[in-house]
């Protein structure tokens, strides 16, 4: 029998070579993707842990600010009610707090008053205390976690009224809640709760979560739940630190209560000697399932393409080495560009640095060269003072000059304030009325004829701690501002002045800078110029903003009066309407001092 040969197509070394070429290509990206996607992974749930703790350190910090604000209100209204002796009338009482309460409505949801025996003398609410969970004591307030018979969580704060009363502030920590960590979203199934150091939920987005241990509440709930890994979880938090941690647990919101991996970042918020906690929850799937998923339909299509030809691969190749060079020569420009705008950047600030240091230099020659024309100014003065009689009326004059003289080394005085960040003070007890009755004398001289002035000032007794000469620099800074805006057709320049309470404040739309005090001395000059936009007025007090044309204006005047402003404990505000004028209002607080 005739064999036949078998057919056998030549493998030739090019196509050996390719082959190779592809098969370690593909394991090659098989084995590098992979790789970068356990690191990619891991990163990505590393940075949400970030994020997650950085979240609940920043709910942590707000969640203080609102027990310091509970405690700021609580010992307002007790100094409010021993001031005003309210204790002994229960009507006035009554009005008073429930006036308090409308204040601070859904925020605080009860004011009490129990006697030493906790027996309750006094309460606006109807509600009673079912369950007090924690009690604690923190510089003479006690603090304690409450759950009222309405099934509502408060923070309930106390001090003493005197040896016999206790005035307690309930907080609904519900209505903080929504407020403040229920619209924040923790991916699509996550959530923020709030218990105590005992494992007491505060709050939770289920109502029916509230006020149960975390973890005997859920098991008497779901009594065929595993919760070992979430023991672990509490155990790790009631150290009293900040953490991120994995764990396996259930959606309590979910009636079906599938087990799935979270991750959990809590951290800490002091409260008196002891502690609640704030925990981030979020499905540990939710971090990198999108990504992964994505990923891998990445892959299967660039798998298919490889395999589509190995002259792709090479071309391929080609293109990400190109790339790679192009990718290089990119990275190299935008370091370049960033290394010239650094130095741009630096530049500017050495010029602007070099134009303070300029100006600084120039303040103190304008200041000396003053300095020396009004020394002989005063000299003379005082030489006059003493040749003239006091009946004469050239001693008058002559003391007027030696007043306004001494005004001028004080107001050249002050140029020295304009280079620095922190502007000193020294204050001492004035009369509201007399101060500002000697600045107003002054006024009429910076007004031209067009110009009519209208002052009503009228302060009573009222009593600030300020300085004379800051003052009148700041008055009259704006007075010499509003009759430049009136120019050059001119105008009516009124400065009028009154004592308010910080209510009569409020109902008026200003609020006060401070809750500290009761009375303001509220000073308002105003114009009947060009006004200012909205743009433009969100920028006067800028440190060299100016609407003035160059060389008549610094912008340093409005930043100063600012400052000064600040100095003495009170606030500068303007309002204006382009085509209206503008009005400059100061408060400053009233002190109760006697001068006699």
């Amino acid at each position: 029998m005739k064999k036949h040969k078998k057919f056998s197509l030549p493998l030739h070394p090019l196509w050996l070579v390719m082959a190779v070429m592809l098969i370690v290509s593909i394991v090659s990206l098989v084995f590098l993707g992979l790789s970068i996607w356990k690191q990619y992974r891991t990163s990505v749930i590393d940075n949400q842990k970030e994020q997650m703790l950085l979240t609940t350190q920043a709910l942590s910090l707000n969640m203080q600010d609102f027990m310091e604000d509970t405690q700021t209100n609580l010992e307002t209204l007790c100094l409010t009610i021993q001031k005003t002796g309210t204790l002994q009338q229960p009507e006035d009482s009554t009005a008073f707090i429930q006036a308090f309460q409308e204040i601070h409505t859904g925020k605080i949801w009860d004011v009490m008053i129990t006697d030493s025996q906790q027996q309750v003398l006094f309460h606006l609410a109807d509600t009673t205390i079912e369950t007090t969970f924690q009690t604690t004591v923190s510089d003479g307030y006690q603090l304690s976690q409450v759950q009222l018979n309405d099934g509502r969580i408060c923070l309930m704060m106390g001090r003493h009224l005197d040896e016999e009363h206790i005035l307690w502030l309930l907080a609904d920590l519900q209505y903080y809640y929504e407020h403040q960590m229920s619209a924040l979203h923790v991916g699509q199934n996550g959530y923020v709760l709030v218990k105590n150091s005992d494992g007491i939920i505060l709050m939770h987005p289920e109502p029916h979560q509230l006020g149960i241990d975390v973890i005997g509440g859920r098991e008497t709930l779901y009594p065929d739940v595993e919760l070992d890994s979430l023991k672990e979880l509490v155990e790790q938090q009631n150290k009293g630190g900040s953490g991120v941690m994995e764990y396996s647990s259930y959606w309590w919101m979910d009636p079906e209560l599938p087990l799935v991996r979270k991750i959990a970042a809590w951290s800490p918020v002091p409260i008196g000697d002891d502690f609640l906690v704030i925990s981030a929850v979020i499905d540990y799937d939710e971090v990198y399932r999108p990504l992964e998923q994505g990923v891998v339909r990445l892959g299967f299509v660039f798998l298919a393409l490889t395999l589509c030809s190995m002259g792709g691969i090479i071309i391929l190749g080609r293109l990400i080495l190109e790339h790679r060079r192009n990718r290089a020569e990119i990275t190299r420009l935008e370091q370049v560009n960033r290394t010239l705008e650094q130095l741009r950047q630096q530049e500017q600030a050495l010029a602007h640095k070099q134009r303070l240091q300029i100006l600084g230099t120039m303040t103190g020659g304008i200041a000396h060269e003053f300095n020396n024309l009004l020394t002989p100014i005063l000299g003379h003065a005082e030489m006059m003072l003493l040749d003239l009689p006091e009946d004469s009326e050239l001693y008058d004059s002559a003391q007027e000059i030696s007043s306004a003289a001494l005004h001028c080394k004080q107001l050249i005085s002050q140029l020295s304030l304009l280079g620095r960040k922190k502007v000193e003070a020294k204050l001492e007890p004035l009369l509201a009325q007399d101060v500002f009755s000697s600045i107003l004398k002054m006024v009429p001289s910076l007004c031209p004829d067009p110009v009519e002035l209208s002052s009503n000032v009228k302060f009573g007794e009222a009593v600030i701690e300020g300085n004379r000469t800051q003052l009148s620099q700041v008055v009259l800074n704006l007075c010499v501002n509003a009759v430049h805006a009136m120019e050059p057709q001119g105008g009516t320049l009124s400065i009028t002045g009154q004592t308010f309470s910080r209510e009569q404040l409020l109902q008026q739309g200003m609020t006060p800078p401070s809750t500290i005090w009761e009375q303001w001395v509220c000073l308002k000059v105003s114009d009947t110029g060009c006004g200012m936009d909205q743009d433009t007025l969100s920028q006067i007090f800028d440190p060299f903003f100016t609407t003035k044309k160059p060389g008549q204006g610094t912008g340093l005047g409005l930043p100063l009066a600012d400052q000064l402003v600040r100095a003495h404990r009170g606030s500068l505000t303007a309002h204006s309407q382009p085509g209206i004028g503008s009005t400059f209002t100061i408060l400053l607080p009233v002190f109760p001092s006697d001068i006699s």
